[in-house]
């Protein structure tokens, strides 16, 4: 968190998406990169992990170019931990749900979505990812939290 502002990713391939969410979080006080495939997602997660000022929430959408949201998820905790996460869609289907079951950090929403709605999305993310820091720490797991300390 960089001047007191979280970070949030946002990655889209839609331009349109990707610039409401944007406007969206910069209103709400975020700091926000966007990017437009699961490739750069990915890129851009890296970076700023070993810059110590990791992404304190991830705006994914499911279906990219480059990687998937849940292959990206699947790269950024093999290569860093957990993360917050929102995943965003306009195909949804029960395979899809049934995946993210499995994943201890993350909401989804189904395209169109209201800003408000997308905030109750937001929060519950983060209170989960508390929760499963403080659980984490608890057990002695070790693993990169968005604030680039040890969770």
């Amino acid at each position: 968190m960089r001047n007191g502002k979280k970070h949030v990713l946002v990655a889209d391939d839609e331009k349109h998406t990707r610039f409401t969410l944007s406007l969206i979080f910069r209103k709400a006080g975020f700091r926000v990169t966007t990017v437009a495939d699961g490739l750069e997602a990915l890129k851009q997660t890296v970076e700023t992990i070993r810059n110590s000022d990791p992404f304190d929430l991830l705006v994914l959408d499911i279906q990219m170019p480059g990687l998937t949201g849940i292959e990206l998820i699947d790269e950024i905790e093999n290569l860093s931990g957990y993360f917050p996460i929102v995943l965003i869609t306009g195909y949804w289907d029960r395979e899809i749900a049934n995946e993210l079951k499995k994943r201890c950090c993350i909401e989804y929403a189904e395209k169109p979505f209201e800003p408000g709605e997308l905030f109750v999305y937001v929060g519950r993310v983060l209170e989960r990812f508390i929760q499963e820091g403080a659980r984490r720490t608890e057990e002695g797991t070790s693993a990169v939290s968005p604030n680039g300390t040890d969770a």
